[in-house]
């Protein structure tokens, strides 16, 4: 599955994993923005990632 550009600023994004900060339930994926750092929605999956950050509104 692709990742689309940030929304917010056209840069590429990138998925990763871990269980940091982020991830309050323990494990889990998330997509972000390799320039403006904006975060996607968290996901079970990395494809469950990719899908939350691929619905989300494009810059017009």
């Amino acid at each position: 599955m692709k990742i689309k550009p940030c929304p917010f600023c056209g840069g590429k994004a990138w998925a990763y994993s871990g269980s940091t900060y982020h991830f309050e339930s323990g494990f889990g994926w998330i997509c972000a923005c390799k320039a403006c750092d904006a975060q996607g929605e968290i996901g079970k999956t990395k494809a469950e990632a990719i899908k939350n950050w691929n619905r989300r509104v494009e810059k017009e």
